[in-house]
């Protein structure tokens, strides 16, 4: 008993002297992205239940917009990739008929390059200012981005 005693005591002071050593955090704390975006659009509606029709990197790329931030580099350290017009590649999951919800996403300035009537997927190029006015459609269930891999590459 002794013996383990006399360990678990080294072990603290091995502990304290390590902690000591390490470098300290940076200042900046991490932001919520969800806060982020209430904060940076002008009227922050009272219902956000929208926001979790986005993915969540998506979320954090509108954030990176609408804060001012490098979109390019945001996008590329989230694993997709962002069009000179900053448009991202999506699938976007609708409630309504492909073709009905194609009509409402185009005038939202989205380039719709295929649908899939049985899965009710509209998928295409949208610009990223446009992502919360699409997730506040009542067709929307839901945005995904689409990775560039394969033949999902943006053109």
């Amino acid at each position: 008993m002794r013996l383990f005693s006399v360990f678990v005591i080294a072990m603290l002071f091995f502990l304290m002297s390590c902690r000591q050593s390490l470098p300290t955090a940076s200042p900046k704390p991490p932001r919520d992205e969800l806060e982020a975006i209430l904060a940076v659009t002008e009227t922050g509606p009272s219902d956000v239940s929208y926001l979790g029709k986005i993915d969540g990197n998506l979320r954090n790329l509108v954030t990176a917009l609408l804060s001012g931030e490098d979109v390019n580099q945001a996008a590329q350290a989230l694993g997709f990739k962002v069009t000179d017009n900053k448009e991202v590649l999506l699938d976007i999951y609708v409630t309504n008929s492909v073709s009905e919800a194609s009509v409402q996403l185009t005038s939202l300035g989205m380039i719709v390059q295929a649908v899939n009537e049985s899965n009710g997927v509209v998928e295409g190029l949208l610009p990223i200012s446009q992502v919360l006015a699409v997730a506040r459609l009542d067709i929307t269930k839901a945005l995904l981005p689409v990775t560039a891999f394969g033949t999902d590459k943006i053109p």
